[in-house]
């Protein structure tokens, strides 16, 4: 692949995936802020960080920056880390007590009145949270793990090639 193919294919990965976290994480610390959520006020400022860290590095590597080799990766293991701890806490906490806490009372109703019996409703939901934390554990590996690996590879090589077109 071109040098410049490589340079268009991560400006345009880095802008897409930087402002849809940026975005997403942003609001999601709003609506916290609207609840009163304080885990979720942390953890929206956090995420939305890894996407403002994204764009600030994608803004280094345009410049040229050797800081943007660092930056770029390391958006996505801040977000990767964020997110793992974040389901690691979510899987060791649920019981019970915190599914009833987590689920309107009319929504319980209604899914009493669908199951016959607020038991059934907690052991589903007991049985679907851990393959559901698991899960975006597993994604979050492939996906954030990767793109810091391709962030990581692809800066080094555009700031090697850069340098060699200055220094030649």
């Amino acid at each position: 692949m071109a040098t410049s193919e490589k340079f268009k294919r991560i400006f345009s990965i880095s802008k897409m995936n930087g402002w849809s976290i940026a975005i997403f994480a942003g609001l999601i610390t709003l609506f916290s802020l609207l609840s009163g959520s304080v885990s979720g006020i942390l953890i929206g400022i956090l995420i939305t960080s890894c996407g403002v860290l994204e764009l600030m590095g994608r803004s280094k590597l345009v410049e040229s920056d050797e800081r943007s080799a660092f930056i770029l990766p390391g958006s996505q293991l801040l977000l990767l880390i964020t997110i793992w701890a974040y389901s690691a806490y979510q899987l060791l906490s649920i019981s019970p007590e915190s599914v009833k806490a987590a689920v309107s009372e009319d929504i319980l109703l209604w899914l009493v009145t669908l199951t016959g019996s607020e038991l059934v409703v907690f052991e589903l939901v007991s049985q679907a949270l851990p393959i559901t934390y698991v899960t975006v554990i597993i994604i979050t590996a492939i996906y954030q793990g990767g793109l810091a690996i391709y962030y990581w590879k692809g800066s080094r090589y555009l700031l090697e090639k850069n340098s060699d077109h200055l220094a030649g």
